[in-house]
């Protein structure tokens, strides 16, 4: 008769204190294999557009990270699960974007619309929570979990799934007296989702103000995607350029003072344009916004683009679009967002995002041009 110390049972290992990290670790390595496996298959050939790969990630490859999260989500051993998921969340997300992997994962999560997994956890656990307050003490888990409970409030079972759940509980005020009573509020499921989603939008504003002086600049101006973009592949050049400045992985000055030790001395008003201080203008911060918008270098590319729009709207209305091509902050959020495409037909809107991912492309690339003259051979964000 063989002897071990653990066995597996539905899927999960028992029989051992270091059960629970053998089963993480486990379902890290297979979701990530399944990660690779769904992103091969999406960018293929001709990739598929951006929202229906997620979808699939959804699908095929969080239901392994989260199969009885409920349960683990109070272990020693979850926290370094929960990094590992995090990872494969922002890892498949820069691979289906085509960004590098310096990309802050906050980016990530909120330009794809994906919950973090310590989110997805508390949930679960909430959840269970109201499943087994309605456990009656005839059943046996109503009856241990109500007893744990008790032993919680006088003080004791610290490391236990209950004392956990108290103090995830203690941070919505809301629930308080759900703890106290033993009993969920009506319509709980939804409740806890929603508790959950405003503690962690918060947590996600305050790290995109946080980091709104260097790479998440976009974000924190133009806000995540509302839809229009994820629906869209990233088989044209442009596109990608979209997304990456959007990310703040491209070399303007303002992300490369920001991610760099040796000119966090800059200030941020001192970022100033090298492409316009060398013709003797006045130079202004070099960010998307000036890039696309304001920037003299690139004025008969912008000028030409927004031409093309105007040619390729014709009879179409589109009051907001057509006001926004003739200011500043309205051609900013044209170029890198798609919140003005929502009075477009499917057809002109095909037209004009490619119209926009033509002069994307035309601009970067005559920029990587001018801009090697200010950086070392072959690393544009190394300044000279």
């Amino acid at each position: 008769m063989n002897i071990t110390g653990e066995y597996r049972y539905l899927g999960v290992e028992f029989g051992s204190p270091t059960s629970w990290k053998s089963y993480l670790e486990r379902v890290c390595t297979c979701a990530r294999i399944r990660m690779r496996e769904v992103w091969y298959c999406a960018r293929g050939r001709i990739p598929l557009d951006i929202a229906t790969s997620v979808r699939l990630f959804k699908s095929l490859v969080r239901p392994i990270l989260e199969y009885s999260a409920a349960i683990w989500g109070f272990h020693s051993a979850a926290e370094r699960a929960l990094k590992s998921m995090k990872r494969i969340h922002t890892d498949f997300g820069k691979c289906i974007l085509y960004l590098q992997r310096q990309v802050p994962s906050e980016y990530i999560f909120r330009e794809l619309g994906l919950q973090r997994p310590e989110e997805r956890v508390d949930i679960a656990m909430l959840c269970l929570f109201g499943r087994l307050c309605q456990m009656g003490p005839e059943r046996l888990a109503g009856h241990v979990f109500r007893g744990r409970c008790n032993q919680v409030d006088a003080g004791q079972a610290r490391g236990s799934w209950c004392a956990h759940l108290k103090q995830l509980m203690a941070r919505e005020p809301s629930f308080h007296s759900v703890w106290r009573l033993r009993s969920p509020l009506h319509k709980w499921q939804s409740r806890a989702w929603a508790a959950c989603r405003d503690h962690y939008t918060v947590m996600s504003e305050t790290t995109i103000a946080n980091q709104s002086l260097g790479k998440l600049d976009v974000l924190s101006h133009l806000g995540p995607c509302s839809g229009a973009l994820l629906r869209s592949s990233l088989r044209h050049k442009g596109a990608r350029i979209r997304f990456k400045l959007r990310a703040g992985a491209l070399p303007l000055l303002w992300t490369i003072a920001a991610s760099q030790q040796g000119l966090d001395y800059l200030e941020p008003e001192n970022r100033v344009c090298l492409l316009c201080l060398q013709r003797g203008q006045h130079g202004e911060v070099d960010n998307a916004r000036h890039l696309l918008c304001v920037c003299p270098r690139f004025e008969e590319l912008r000028n030409n683009c927004l031409v093309r729009i105007d040619l390729a709207l014709g009879l179409t209305t589109a009051p907001r679009l057509r006001m926004a091509m003739n200011h500043t902050e309205g051609c900013y959020s044209l170029f890198l967002g798609d919140s003005l495409f929502g009075e477009l037909q499917p057809d002109i809107h095909r037209k004009v995002d490619k119209i926009i991912c033509n002069f994307l492309r035309a601009l970067w690339r005559q920029r990587e041009t001018l801009w090697s003259a200010f950086t070392k051979e072959g690393d544009p964000w190394s300044l000279r």
